[in-house]
């Protein structure tokens, strides 16, 4: 992980280390070579998000932000209907798995 420029990862759920798999997430990391930090946030919550970006040290600043949050809707592209595709796309748009259209 440190070797692709990943040395310090910083790993945000609304849940954090009580994420089911985070632990196992974190130390398959960190087998990989990254120092690995868990937090719980919503990120969708500006205060809750501000205070895990106020912990990130100084020595070690944020230089990326990857988006993972998902829904898993499979379907062939014949069978995607609007509603389907804004269900699955809601998370990435919202930065959450519940929103309000």
């Amino acid at each position: 992980m440190a070797e692709r420029g990943a040395p310090h990862l910083l790993l945000v759920s609304r849940r954090g280390e009580d994420a089911p798999g985070a632990a196992e997430l974190r130390d398959e990391l960190a087998e990989l070579g990254a120092q690995v930090t868990i937090a719980a946030a919503d990120v969708a919550d500006r205060a809750s998000l501000a205070a895990v970006l106020a912990a990130i040290p100084p020595e070690h600043p944020l230089d990326a932000v990857v988006h993972t949050a998902a829904v898993l809707d499979d379907a062939l592209i014949d069978d995607l209907t609007p509603e389907r595709m804004a269900g699955v796309l809601r998370v990435k748009a919202g930065a959450r798995g519940t929103c309000t259209s």
